[in-house]
């Protein structure tokens, strides 16, 4: 498993539980498709923020969309998993 994979997976893992999705979701999965609306992105950034150390804002998550492109840009930003 790459960096990257694993980034993936932790955040699969938060997107699953921290914002309450009750259908099965991939880390393909477009965030629109999931209705996810600016609240629970802004949920998203604390969330991510306290768990790998560097900011991410809800301007950067409604950006990538989807938990394969958040992981590219905690990636970018340094965050090992």
């Amino acid at each position: 498993m790459n960096q990257t994979e694993a980034l993936s997976a932790e955040i699969l893992d938060i997107v699953a539980t921290k914002c309450d999705v009750s259908e099965e979701i991939h880390t393909d999965t477009r965030f629109e498709d999931l209705d996810l609306d600016s609240l629970v992105l802004i949920e998203l950034s604390v969330q991510l923020t306290k768990k790998f150390g560097v900011e991410v804002t809800d301007d950067e998550l409604f950006t990538a969309g989807s938990v394969a492109r958040i992981a590219e840009l905690l990636a970018a930003k340094g965050v090992r998993s």
